[in-house]
């Protein structure tokens, strides 16, 4: 086995696994997926209110 594809998996180990073992990702997602889905609420929110409500 070469050498950088070792080193090349133990980097994408150490960004997706904490240090303790526990996967990050699955914590993470939802919460990216949660702020994903308020933005998208509140900027159609806003759009839908600027154009009904014409102040």
């Amino acid at each position: 086995m070469k050498v950088g594809a070792t080193s090349r998996r133990f980097a994408i180990n150490r960004y997706f696994f904490a240090p303790n073992g526990r996967p990050v990702v699955p914590l993470v997602a939802p919460m990216l997926s949660a702020g994903a889905a308020t933005a998208l609420g509140l900027s159609f929110l806003g759009f839908f209110a600027s154009r009904v409500l014409r102040f």
